[in-house]
């Protein structure tokens, strides 16, 4: 088993921060065991009055996991932006790392269109089929947003998004 390192890329928001702190206290217990050594979440990987750049810089060359929680904020956020090129950057030279997202709004991914006209990063990206949805699905199969406004319907998602991960995990 090779040693992962799952970066979590987010938009900081009032509903996003706690639930990404939730993904991350079940990923630090659930995922050790499929080889997951770090996961980088900035609330808990920079420790304050740390310079965070060069933090999150080294975290994105050692991730081999970059996990975004795509909503309209984290979309037009410039470190957003700054974070997913540098995965991007790094994925057409080292098909690495594997690039994961999570529907965290209520908008439809097509919109989210990854050519040169949209974004200077995006042309690089040759299909969106490079990328995968984690989720979350309803029970049809469809994607869906994560249910922010819940706690007990975003627990179950993110215990499902979990799950996914060891399934990615465990047939890499």
């Amino acid at each position: 088993m090779h040693e992962v390192s799952l970066f979590l890329s987010y938009r900081r928001g009032a509903a996003t921060t706690p639930a990404v702190e939730r993904l991350y206290n079940r990923a630090m217990v659930e995922l050790p065991v499929y080889g997951v050594r770090e996961v980088f979440f900035d609330r808990r990987s920079i420790d304050a009055g740390d310079p965070w750049s060069p933090a999150l810089d080294a975290a994105l060359t050692r991730t081999t996991h970059f996990l975004a929680l795509v909503s309209i904020d984290y979309w037009l956020s410039k470190q957003c932006q700054r974070e997913l090129t540098s995965a991007i950057d790094r994925y057409e030279v080292e098909q690495a790392p594997k690039l994961l997202f999570v529907l965290a709004d209520p908008l439809d991914p097509q919109n989210l269109v990854l050519n040169a006209d949209s974004r200077p990063y995006a042309s690089r990206l040759r299909a969106l089929g490079e990328i995968n949805f984690l989720g979350p699905y309803d029970r049809a199969g469809r994607l869906v947003h994560l249910a922010l406004g819940s706690q007990r319907r975003l627990d179950a998602q993110l215990s499902k998004l979990v799950n996914s991960l060891q399934d990615l995990l465990r047939s890499s």
